[in-house]
C-alpha cells in the first residue's frame, strides 16, 4: 500500500486545479496526446522498434512540440507566469510557483502506474537533484519519527518540483497523468517511498482515435483559435501617382 502525506496530498489537489486554470494541464493532455498516437501509429517492433526507443522518441518529440508552443504564443504564456525551457536537454515547464518535470512511465497500455514499484529514476540528473531538494525543504509525515511531528512549522509551499507522469495506450492512443511530488530519503536515494503525493492531472475518456486528437481546438494552443482576438496588421496605402501637368 503507498503511502503519501496528507498535507502534500491536499496541496498538490490545490495545485492541480491552478495548472487547469492557466490552462498547462490541458496544455500537456493535448501535447502529449498528439505526439503519443503519431508514434503510437509508427511503432513496430518487427523494424526494430523496443519500448525503450518509443519512451525516447516521445520525450524528445513532446519537447521540442512544447518548446514551439511557449516560443510561438510567448507574450501570452508569460502573461499567465508559465514559461519553458529545456536545461540539459530535459523538458522544464515553470508554472504556479513550480518546476514541472515531465516523466513517461514505462507502461505502454492503459494500466495506470503501480505507484509503490514506480520510481523516479536515479539515473536521471535532473530528477534527482529535484527529488533531493524537495526532500531538503520538507519532511513528510512518512519520514518522521513521531506521529505529528510533520506539522511542526512546515508547509508544502516550501516544496519546488513535481513530476508530471504520464502514460500511453498504443491500443487507443488515449493518454492519463499525473501530478506526483518526488521525495528522496536521508541519502537523497529513493528509498521506499519514492513519492509524497500523486493525484491525477488528466485522463482521456471515449474514443481519440490512432494519430487524432482530444476535442477543444488545435493541440498545441492554450485556447482555441477562434476564440482568439484576430490580429491587427499595419496597413500602409500606397500613394496614387497623378499625371504631371503638362
Amino acid at each position: 500500500m503507498t503511502e503519501y502525506d496528507a498535507q502534500v496530498s491536499e496541496w498538490a489537489e490545490a495545485k492541480v486545479v491552478e495548472l487547469r486554470a492557466l490552462g498547462i494541464a490541458r496544455l500537456l493532455q493535448q501535447t502529449v496526446g498528439r505526439s503519443w498516437r503519431r508514434n503510437a501509429d509508427g511503432y513496430d517492433p518487427n523494424a526494430g522498434d523496443t519500448p525503450r526507443s518509443l519512451g525516447v522518441t516521445q520525450s524528445e518529440n513532446l519537447r521540442e512540440l512544447m518548446l514551439r508552443e511557449y516560443h510561438d504564443h510567448q507574450e501570452l504564456w508569460r502573461t499567465r507566469g508559465v514559461t519553458v525551457s529545456a536545461p540539459e536537454q530535459s523538458l522544464l515547464v515553470n508554472a504556479a510557483g513550480l518546476a514541472l518535470h515531465p516523466m513517461k512511465a514505462r507502461t505502454n497500455s492503459e494500466q495506470d502506474p503501480q505507484w509503490d514499484a514506480m520510481r523516479w529514476s536515479e539515473r536521471s540528473l535532473v530528477r534527482r537533484t529535484a527529488a533531493r531538494e524537495n526532500r531538503a525543504a520538507y519532511v513528510p509525515a512518512f519520514a518522521t519519527p513521531f506521529p505529528g511531528m510533520e506539522t511542526m512549522g512546515q508547509h508544502p509551499d516550501v516544496l519546488g518540483h513535481t513530476m508530471v507522469v504520464y502514460r500511453g495506450d498504443l491500443a487507443t492512443g488515449r493518454t492519463a497523468g499525473w501530478f506526483a511530488v518526488p521525495s528522496a530519503d536521508e541519502a537523497g536515494q529513493e528509498g521506499n517511498h519514492p513519492w509524497m503525493a500523486v493525484t491525477a492531472l488528466w485522463r482521456d475518456e471515449g474514443e481519440v482515435g490512432r494519430g487524432a486528437r482530444p476535442e477543444g481546438g488545435n493541440p498545441t494552443s492554450p485556447t482555441r483559435f477562434d476564440t482568439r482576438p484576430a490580429p491587427e496588421a499595419p496597413v500602409t496605402l500606397k500613394p496614387v501617382r497623378r499625371p504631371s501637368a503638362s
